[in-house]
């Protein structure tokens, strides 16, 4: 990805944050100290939710574009 008009966020002890859908993001961890980090994603919400404008094709021969029904 190419960073553009990037931010840099300081952790503290504690911190959370939620990166949006769809955003490039990276964690580095300059201290020397160990750090331990709990991601939580949220894709299988947005699948099922169809909020990212995701089309999956049919795994027939033919390609035409659908989207499955709900279970």
């Amino acid at each position: 990805g190419m960073i553009k008009n990037g931010h840099r966020e300081n952790w503290v002890s504690g911190a959370s944050f939620i990166t949006p859908a769809g955003y490039w993001h990276s964690h580095h961890n300059e201290s020397g100290e160990d750090a331990h980090v709990l991601p939580i994603q949220d894709a299988g919400l947005h699948t099922y939710l169809r909020t990212l404008d995701i089309l999956y094709s049919h795994p027939s021969h033919d390609k035409t574009p659908y989207i499955s029904q709900r279970p």
